[in-house]
C-alpha cells in the first residue's frame, strides 16, 4: 500500500505510474490525481515540453538513437503493422514528408545516382548486422529474387510449405536458394544448400534419384 500525496488516500502500487526518482520506484502522486492535474494545465504542460525539446534536443536525439539500435526488429515490425492497419494515413505522411524533404523525390534521385549508391556503400561497411538481417528477411529476399529472377521468394515458400523440392527438409537459418538452370535461366524451384550445392547427395543414394527425378521432370 501506497498513501498518495494529493489526494491523501491509501491505494494500492497499481494505482501509482512507476518513475525512476520516485520511491519505491513508483510517483508519490496516484494516476486519478496526476489525470486531474494534466486536464487542468494542458497549455502549461504543452509550453514546457517545448521548451524542454529545444533546450536538450542533443540529449534527446542521443536517447533516441540508442534505443531505436537496441530494438531495430521490434520497431520495424511495429511500424510496418501500422501502415497496413492505417493506409489513409500513411498516404497522408508520405505526401507531407516529399513536401517537406524534396531530395528524396525520384527525380533527384534519378540524377544523383552516384552519390545515393556510395553512400550505401559506405553505410553498409558501418553497418554490417543490419545489413544481414534486411537480406535474410522475407523483404529483402522478395526484392533480390524480383530484380535477379523476376519471381517472389515468399510465394514459393508458401507453395512449397517452406520446405526443399528434393529432401523435403523445412527452412531454418539456412535460407532456401532459387534453382535455376545456368544455360537457359530456366527457374526451377527453391532448394536447400546442401541439395543446391550437391554437397548432401553423395553419399546418400535415395536422395541421388530424387534429384535425377526432379532434373528429368525439368528437361
Amino acid at each position: 500500500m501506497k498513501r498518495c500525496s494529493r489526494c491523501k488516500r491509501e491505494l494500492t502500487f497499481e494505482n501509482f505510474s512507476k518513475s525512476n526518482t520516485g520511491k519505491e520506484g513508483f510517483r508519490s502522486i496516484c494516476k486519478q490525481c496526476d489525470k486531474r492535474y494534466r486536464q487542468k494545465n494542458k497549455e502549461k504542460i504543452s509550453i514546457y515540453r517545448k521548451l524542454y525539446k529545444k533546450t536538450n534536443r542533443d540529449i534527446l536525439s542521443k536517447k533516441s538513437k540508442e534505443y531505436y539500435k537496441k530494438n531495430i526488429v521490434n520497431l520495424r515490425l511495429k511500424y510496418k503493422n501500422y501502415r497496413k492497419l492505417n493506409p489513409e494515413k500513411e498516404k497522408v505522411r508520405k505526401v507531407r514528408f516529399y513536401k517537406n524533404h524534396p531530395r528524396y523525390n525520384k527525380k533527384y534521385y534519378k540524377s544523383n545516382l552516384e552519390k545515393f549508391r556510395e553512400k550505401k556503400k559506405e553505410w553498409t561497411i558501418k553497418n554490417p548486422l543490419y545489413n544481414n538481417i534486411y537480406h535474410n528477411s522475407l523483404h529483402g529476399r522478395d526484392i533480390y529474387s524480383n530484380k535477379k529472377f523476376k519471381v517472389s521468394v515468399s510465394d514459393m515458400l508458401e507453395w512449397q510449405n517452406f520446405q526443399c523440392a528434393i529432401c523435403q527438409e523445412k527452412e531454418n537459418y539456412h535460407k532456401l536458394c532459387i534453382d535455376h538452370n545456368h544455360n537457359n535461366k530456366e527457374i526451377r524451384m527453391l532448394l536447400c544448400q546442401g541439395c543446391n550445392t550437391g554437397t548432401k547427395i553423395t553419399d546418400d543414394i535415395e536422395l541421388l534419384k530424387a534429384k535425377i527425378e526432379y532434373l528429368e521432370s525439368y528437361k
